[in-house]
């Protein structure tokens, strides 16, 4: 009984295997499945409410983790990511694209915690108010370094999640 288990098994796995290297291995089903497809049809009005809340949630977090060396460098990575983000979000305005890295934009080494946790309020309080500042019609390809072209709801959906994810690191 147990050998006929594991052909549908076998089977499926080789099936799926088959259909990510078709796709071009796991980036874009990873980008089409958790960044796009979410978002598609939201409007830059409930991204930026979704924003604003998860926000909220991360302040939360931060305000109860210690102020360890391990967090305040996770924060610097979070607020840096999302400043460079909101950089590649201005291009939606005509800004021209910036194609350096994130590094630029993250806070100083010797910010204390209490000063990090100010950067990132204010930090997500303006990608907020970036994101309500666009229009439906504004859903152009913008170049991510490593995951390629996002569509605006694609940046937004993405810096939610980046701060969500890497936000848990924090304790």
């Amino acid at each position: 009984m147990k050998k006929r288990l594991w052909v549908p098994v076998v089977f499926a796995a080789s099936a799926a295997a088959v259909a990510v290297y078709r796709a071009g291995g796991l980036k874009p089903l990873i980008v089409q499945n958790l960044i796009e497809r979410p978002v598609a049809e939201r409007t830059f009005d409930e991204l930026a409410a979704e924003l604003e809340a998860s926000g909220a949630d991360l302040e939360a977090r931060f305000a109860r983790a210690s102020s360890s060396a391990a967090n305040a460098e996770q924060l610097r990575h979070i607020i840096g990511i999302e400043r460079w983000g909101q950089r590649r979000l201005k291009v939606a305005f005509g800004e021209p694209l910036d194609p350096g890295g994130y590094r630029p934009f993250r806070p100083a080494d010797d910010r204390s915690w209490d000063a990090l946790l100010a950067d990132f309020r204010e930090t997500r309080a303006a990608t907020v108010e970036l994101v309500r500042s666009l229009d439906v019609g504004w859903d152009l390809p913008i170049p991510h370094d490593s995951l390629g072209d996002l569509s605006v709801r694609g940046w937004v959906q993405y810096l939610r999640l980046h701060a969500a994810l890497e936000g848990f690191r924090i304790r």
